[in-house]
């Protein structure tokens, strides 16, 4: 890859992470319930409602990190990615069988969204180089 391509990445690959980590956040905590049905079933189901909101609550920490350029931001994205993924792969399994909502339920789209993991933490670790925010400071 060329310089510039790498510096364009290196720019805006954690930006467009921290408006994805931002809006799903949003998501999470508005409407939790598309969100429980993709727990796996290894969590009791009373646990469902509060974990999906811990987890947007943590994605909206992880847009904070990679939006802000905070050193903290790549790991914990990264973290939060690996450990969201069996519910990732539960929404694979379970798509088609119609006991997911919506585009949840979509087989192409559950599987096609597995290897986007990858790139979203390419993404995380592309925040790790120094760069400044472009945002002001509040």
């Amino acid at each position: 890859m060329s310089t510039d391509r790498n510096s364009a990445w290196v720019r805006f690959a954690p930006l467009g992470l921290g408006v994805l980590f931002l809006v799903a956040g949003i998501a999470h905590l508005l409407n939790p319930q598309p969100f429980n049905e993709l727990m796996p079933s290894v969590f009791p189901q009373s646990w469902w409602t509060t974990l999906t909101v811990l987890s947007g609550l943590v994605e909206l920490t992880c847009a904070y990190g990679m939006l802000r350029r905070k050193s903290w931001g790549p790991w914990l994205s990264i973290a939060l990615l690996l450990a969201v993924f069996p519910a990732n792969v539960q929404m694979a399994l379970w798509a088609g069988s119609h006991h997911l909502s919506g585009a949840f339920d979509d087989r192409t789209i559950a599987y096609v969204r597995l290897p986007f993991q990858l790139v979203f933490i390419a993404a995380a670790l592309a925040g790790r180089r120094t760069q400044p925010s472009p945002w002001p400071e509040a």
